[in-house]
């Protein structure tokens, strides 16, 4: 998955946005934000839909009361949504595992679409 942001995903971001790759996803955005946030700085959480629940803004407010971050997925579900599939990662698990491409590429956001054969035959190389 790592090659998969650093050949496809990575370049196709805005060069002002850093991207770094952890083991515990949502334990190190509390871990980042904890010792690093900048309250001169604006930031984005990006997880899925049900993710809301432990993410929300509320939330993050709470923890985090002079930051200023937002879950993108409760603030713009729109820019969440999968034409009308909604994708849970043992879906995209599974289509990887059975190299089924029309599947996985409906699992994917609009930008990665275009990429989705170059994607999947990243993840089953």
């Amino acid at each position: 998955m790592y090659k998969v942001w650093e050949d496809l995903i990575i370049p196709s971001l805005p060069e002002h946005i850093e991207v770094v790759g952890v083991r515990s996803p949502v334990g190190s955005v509390y871990d980042y934000l904890e010792w690093n946030g900048d309250p001169d700085k604006a930031y984005r959480i990006y997880g899925g839909t049900e993710d809301i629940a432990r993410l929300s803004n509320a939330r993050m407010l709470q923890y985090f009361p002079n930051l200023n971050a937002i879950n993108v997925a409760e603030s713009e579900p729109e820019s969440f949504t999968r034409d009308v599939v909604h994708a849970k990662g043992e879906w995209v698990r599974n289509s990887i595992q059975a190299g089924n491409l029309k599947e996985f590429k409906s699992y994917l956001p609009a930008f990665l679409k275009p990429l989705a054969k170059e994607y999947l035959s990243i993840l089953v190389d």
